[in-house]
C-alpha cells in the first residue's frame, strides 16, 4: 500500500508552539509568518495559509504549560496594540503624497519598528491582531475570572480600551473577535468600562446599523454584548437608538424565521433588562404593534415573534397593563390576514398572552370576546369563535360556565350557514361558497375545543340538531367545511365507540346512532369520495367514517324487527322516513327515490332475505363509485372493503360476499375500464384472499365464480349488441372502433415507455397522514398487532408509495367492538 500524503507543517508548528518556553521563545514563533511571507503581495490563497498557521500558533499556545496569565496579557496586550496602531497610521497617510513626505514617511516607519514587540508589514498586521485576540479569548474561556482579584481586574483593565478600538476597525475578523473577548470583561468591575462604554456602545450601534444581513451572527452578537453593557454600566440609549434596535426584526423580515426567534428574544431580554419609562415602553410597543401590517408576510412574523418573546420574558405586571392594547390589534390581525402561517402565529400569540394574565385581565378578554360573538355584527363571529376557542384550551373546565351562552350562538350560526346555502343551491347559484363559510368553519373548530373538554355534549338531547347540520355540512361546497365536519364526525364515533366498550351509556342516548342518521352520514360520506381529494390526511378520516357507518348501521338493521323492510319503514317517523329519502335522492338524484319505494312497498317480496336491501344497494352504489376514482382513492376504498369485511362477522359477511367482492376482481382481472398499477392489482389480489380467509374456501370459490359469470353474461350482450349495431348504425360502429383503436394506440404507447423506463415509471408521491386524536386512546389506533393481509411486508412503509396503506389495513382490521351488539340495545 502506498503511504498517504499528508502535509506535516501545520501540526509541527502546533507541537513546536506546545513545547517552547512561552516567556521568552513566544515572538520566535511568529518568525515563519513575518519573515518569510508577508513581504509578498496577499492574495486569498496566501491569506488562508498564514490564518492556518496562525490557527496552529494559538492552539499550540493554549496546551503549553509555560504559559503564566502575566506574560499572555503582556504578549497579545503588545500585539493588538500594534495592530491598532498600524491601521490608524495607514488610514491616516491614504492620501497621495509627494515624494519628500514620502521620504519622511519612510523614516517615521522605521521608528516606529523599533518600538513594536513585532515588526510586521502595516497591510497585514490585522493577521496578528485577529491572532492576538483568539489567544486571549482561548485563555479567558479557561480562566475562573474572579471579581475579587485585584491583581487580574488589573490586568484585564487596559484591554477594555484596546477592544474598543477594534470595534471600530476595518476588517471584519479583528471586529469579529474582539467582540467574543468584549462579553466576559463587561461583567468584571473594571475601572476603564465606565469611562469606555458609551464609546463600545456606539461602536456596537454602528456595526448593527451598518450591517448588510441584519439576522448576521454580527448582529446577534452585537446586540447580545449591548444588553449586557447595558445590565452592567450606567449608559443611556437615546430615542432614536432604542427605536433602531427595535426595527432590527422588522427590517430583517426577508431572512430566516430561526435568527429571528433569536434576535426577537435577544432584544426583549435587552428591553427586559433596560430601565424605559411606561410612556417610552408605549411608544415601543405601538411601533411592533404597527407593523402587524407590515406589507410582506415575514416582516409580518418577526413583528410576531418579538411580541411572542415579550410577553413570555416581561414581568406579568406589565403584561397586565398592556394586554388590551396587544389583544385588540392580534384579534384585528387574526381576522384580517391573508396569510395562514401569520394567523397561526397570531393564535399562538393570543394564546400565550391569555396564559401570561391575571385574572383580572383574562376576564376583560373573554367578556370582549363574548360580547362579539353574542352581538348581532356578524364581521366580528368569526375572529371571536376563533379566541374563544383559544381561551378554552387556556381555561379548560372552568369555561364550563359560559356554555349556555355560546351554544345558542353557535347553533344559529350553523344554521344561518346552512340555510344560506340551501336556499342560494336552490337558485343554481355559486354564491353560497361565500356565505356565512367563515363563520360557520371557526365555530365548528371552537365546538370541536368543546367537545374534547365537555364529554357530556356528546349525550345533550339539546344538541341534536347541531349534529343534524353537522351532518348535512358533509356535501356543503367550501372543502374547509366538510374536512371540520368529519374530524367532529370521528370524535363522536370515537365518544360512541369508548362509552359503548365501557358499558357508560345506552346506544340510544347517542342522536347519530339512529339508522336514518348513520345511513344518511354514509351516502354523505359516500358522495365526498366522487371529489378528488387534496389532503390526505382528510381521506383518512372520509373511510374511517365511512367504515364506522356502514358497520354500525350493519349492526343496527341485523335485528329480527327491521328483517321486515315494510315492516320497519311504516314504524318509522316522518322525521327519519324523510332522512331515508334524502339519502336515496342525494346516492342517485334519477332513481334513488324509486329504489326505496320499491324495497319498502309490501309487492317486494323477490328481495334477498339474507341481506338488507339498504345496505347492499349502499355498497352497489360505492363499488360504482370506486371506478370514478383516482389511484389514490382507489387504495383507500380497496382497503375499506376488508375494513367492512372484518366486524361484520363470518355469517353476515357471506351474505355480503358478492357486492364486496366484484370490485376486487374487476381490478384484479384488469375490468375497469382505465390502467390498473401493479400495486394496485397486488392490493386488491390480498384483500380477497383475507376475505376468502373470512368467509371459507367453498363459499368464496361459489361466489366469484357467479361474479365471473355474471360479468360474461353482460359481455356477451354487450358483443351482441355491438354486432347489431354494425350492421343496423354502420356510422356509429365506424366512431366505435376509432376510439377503441385511439385506446389501444394510447396503451401500447404507455406500455414501451414503461418498458424503456424500467418500473419507476409508475410512481407515486409519498403521503403522510396523521391519526385523530381521539382515535389515538382506542385500541384500533394502538400498538397493534400484524395485519393478517398475506404480503405485508410489501406493502412497508419503506418501501410502498403508499404508507398510509398500512395504516388502513391495521386500522380496519380491529373493528371488532361492532361484534359486541352495542347497538342493540
Amino acid at each position: 500500500m502506498k503511504e498517504t500524503r499528508k502535509q506535516k507543517s501545520y501540526e509541527t508548528l502546533k507541537l513546536i508552539a506546545q513545547s517552547i518556553t512561552f516567556k521568552t521563545q513566544a515572538l520566535k514563533l511568529l518568525s515563519p509568518v513575518t519573515a518569510h511571507h508577508l513581504h509578498k503581495q496577499l492574495t486569498q490563497k496566501m491569506k488562508l495559509k498564514l490564518e492556518t498557521m496562525l490557527s496552529s500558533i494559538a492552539a499550540g499556545i493554549e496546551c503549553n504549560p509555560s504559559v503564566n496569565q502575566t506574560d499572555l496579557f503582556i504578549f497579545t496586550n503588545c500585539l493588538i496594540k500594534d495592530g491598532i496602531n498600524d491601521e490608524s497610521n495607514e488610514l491616516e497617510n491614504s492620501c497621495s503624497k509627494t515624494d519628500s513626505e514620502l521620504g519622511r514617511d519612510d523614516e517615521q516607519v522605521k521608528a516606529i519598528h523599533v518600538e513594536r514587540l513585532l515588526n510586521v508589514d502595516r497591510r497585514f498586521s490585522h493577521l496578528i491582531t485577529a491572532f492576538a485576540l483568539g489567544v486571549l479569548h482561548n485563555f479567558m474561556k479557561t480562566l475562573k475570572l474572579n471579581r475579587e482579584d485585584e491583581q487580574l481586574l488589573s490586568l484585564l483593565d487596559p484591554f477594555v480600551s484596546l477592544l474598543g478600538q477594534c470595534l471600530s476597525s476595518k476588517y471584519e475578523s479583528v471586529i469579529i473577535a474582539a467582540l467574543r473577548c468584549l462579553p466576559p470583561l463587561v461583567r468584571l468591575p473594571l475601572p476603564s468600562l465606565q469611562s469606555q462604554a458609551d464609546n463600545i456602545k456606539n461602536s456596537l450601534l454602528v456595526i448593527a446599523q451598518g450591517s448588510v444581513n441584519a439576522g448576521s451572527q454580527l448582529t446577534e452578537s452585537c446586540i447580545k454584548l449591548l444588553t449586557a453593557l447595558l445590565r452592567s454600566t450606567r449608559v443611556t440609549l437615546s430615542a432614536d437608538q432604542l427605536h433602531m434596535l427595535i426595527q432590527f426584526p422588522i427590517i430583517d423580515g426577508t431572512s430566516q424565521l430561526e435568527p429571528i426567534r433569536k434576535k426577537c428574544s435577544q432584544i426583549a431580554s435587552f428591553l427586559l433588562g433596560y430601565h424605559l419609562s411606561e410612556k417610552r415602553l408605549q411608544q415601543h410597543l405601538d411601533f411592533l404593534l404597527a407593523n402587524l401590517r407590515y406589507e410582506h408576510s415575514t416582516g409580518r412574523e418577526a413583528a410576531l415573534e418579538m411580541l411572542h418573546a415579550i410577553i413570555l420574558k416581561f414581568p406579568r405586571n406589565i403584561i397586565d397593563a398592556l394586554s388590551q392594547t396587544m389583544f385588540v390589534h392580534l384579534v384585528v390581525s387574526l381576522a384580517n390576514d391573508d396569510d395562514s402561517k401569520v394567523r397561526s402565529m397570531t393564535a399562538a400569540a393570543i394564546k400565550c398572552l391569555i396564559g401570561n394574565v391575571n385574572t383580572h385581565s383574562l376576564h376583560s378578554i373573554l367578556e370582549y370576546s363574548l360580547s362579539w360573538y353574542l352581538g348581532g355584527n356578524h364581521n366580528l363571529w368569526s375572529a371571536a369563535a376563533q379566541v374563544l376557542g383559544l381561551l378554552v384550551e387556556v381555561m379548560r373546565k372552568s369555561f364550563e360556565k359560559h356554555l349556555s351562552r355560546v351554544l345558542p350562538v353557535l347553533r344559529n350560526i350553523l344554521q344561518s350557514a346552512l340555510s344560506a346555502v340551501t336556499s342560494i343551491q336552490q337558485n343554481s347559484s355559486d354564491e353560497a361558497v361565500a356565505s356565512f363559510w367563515k363563520e360557520a368553519y371557526y365555530s365548528l373548530v371552537l365546538l370541536e375545543k368543546l367537545l374534547c373538554q365537555f364529554h357530556n355534549l356528546f349525550f345533550d338531547r339539546e344538541f341534536e340538531d347541531i349534529w343534524e347540520t353537522i351532518c348535512e355540512f358533509l356535501l356543503h361546497p367550501h372543502l374547509w367545511l366538510r374536512n371540520i365536519s368529519n374530524r367532529i364526525l370521528s370524535v363522536y364515533f370515537a365518544a360512541v365507540t369508548t362509552a359503548c366498550r365501557d358499558k357508560e351509556v345506552s346506544m340510544g342516548t347517542f342522536f347519530l346512532m339512529k339508522p336514518s342518521i348513520l345511513f344518511l352520514a354514509a351516502v354523505y360520506l359516500c358522495c365526498q369520495l366522487k371529489v378528488p381529494l387534496i389532503d390526505d390526511a382528510a381521506g383518512v378520516i372520509i373511510m374511517q367514517n365511512l367504515v364506522f357507518s356502514i358497520c354500525g348501521l350493519h349492526s343496527l338493521l341485523v335485528d329480527l324487527e327491521f328483517v321486515d323492510v315494510p315492516n320497519f319503514w311504516s314504524n318509522l317517523e316522518r322525521g327519519e322516513q324523510e332522512r331515508f329519502l334524502k339519502a336515496f335522492g342525494a346516492l342517485d338524484p334519477r332513481k334513488g327515490r324509486m329504489i326505496l319505494a320499491s324495497f319498502t312497498s309490501d309487492a317486494s317480496g323477490q328481495q334477498n332475505q339474507h341481506q338488507h336491501p339498504f345496505i347492499s344497494y349502499l355498497l352497489q352504489r360505492i363499488g360504482k363509485i370506486t371506478f370514478q376514482m383516482d389511484d389514490n382513492q382507489f387504495h383507500r376504498k380497496l382497503l375499506g372493503c376488508y375494513g367492512i369485511s372484518s366486524p361484520i362477522g363470518d355469517d353476515d359477511l357471506h351474505n355480503y360476499a358478492y357486492l364486496l367482492l366484484l370490485p376486487l376482481y374487476r381490478v384484479i382481472e384488469g375490468y375497469t375500464g382505465k390502467v390498473v398499477s401493479d400495486d394496485l392489482k397486488q392490493l386488491a389480489q390480498e384483500v380477497s384472499e383475507s376475505i376468502r380467509d373470512i368467509i371459507g374456501m367453498q363459499n368464496f370459490v361459489q361466489v366469484y365464480s357467479q361474479i365471473r359469470k355474471n360479468l360474461k353474461v353482460k359481455r356477451d350482450k354487450r358483443k351482441q349488441q355491438e354486432k347489431i349495431m354494425a350492421v343496423v348504425n354502420p356510422t356509429r360502429n365506424a366512431k366505435r372502433k376509432l376510439r377503441i383503436a385511439a385506446k389501444h394506440r394510447a396503451h401500447k404507447k404507455r406500455k414501451i415507455m414503461t418498458m424503456k423506463m424500467g418500473d419507476d415509471v409508475i410512481e407515486f408521491p409519498h403521503h403522510t397522514c396523521s391519526v385523530n386524536p381521539y382515535f389515538s386512546s382506542l385500541p384500533l389506533f394502538g400498538n397493534q398487532p400484524k395485519s393478517p393481509l398475506k404480503g405485508q411486508s410489501q406493502l412497508s412503509s419503506d418501501q410502498e408509495p403508499f404508507p398510509m396503506i398500512v395504516f388502513f389495513v391495521q386500522f380496519m382490521q380491529y373493528g371488532y367492538f361492532f361484534n359486541y351488539s352495542i347497538y342493540s340495545t
